[in-house]
């Protein structure tokens, strides 16, 4: 139960920190909450799913916000492009559930033209099912073609 409370102290420390362009330090605190939700939800070296989640819609979202976080960060160094392509994975799967979906789609379109690992961004919203539709009033009025 401790650390089910405690969990939201990483998420602070690590968006403080990250406001702080401290990157390397706030990755670990986003990681340490992952593991704390891993622990309180007994996944025993599963990982977690969305499902783990379906009475705490907000904590999907959280979740997301984490995830997004992590794939910045890890877009900084081409050598953690296999961290940034798991981050993405997993907000793709929880993305679904959460909000904010249409948000992260848009910053996604945007963050993949000056991305140092495009890929992962254009695979991310492959796996989110973001259509392409060449629409240029839409494409103008929502900020991007992925708008749905």
């Amino acid at each position: 139960m401790d650390l089910w409370r405690n969990r939201l102290k990483f998420v602070k420390q690590a968006r403080t920190l990250f406001t702080n362009k401290l990157y390397q330090e706030s990755a670990i605190c986003y990681e340490k909450y992952l593991k704390v939700l891993e622990v309180v939800h007994g996944t025993k070296g599963e990982p977690l799913t969305p499902s783990h989640f379906k009475d705490n819609p907000k904590e999907i979202t959280l979740i997301c916000s984490v995830y997004w976080d992590l794939m910045l960060i890890y877009d900084a160094d081409p050598n953690f492009y296999e961290k940034q392509a798991a981050a993405a994975e997993k907000l793709a799967e929880f993305v679904k559930y959460s909000p904010i979906l249409s948000t992260l789609i848009r910053k996604a379109d945007i963050e993949r033209r000056r991305a140092k690992n495009g890929k992962v961004y254009k695979d991310f919203l492959k796996a989110c099912g973001a259509k392409v539709s060449r629409c240029f009033i839409a494409s103008s009025a929502f900020s991007s073609h992925y708008d749905p």
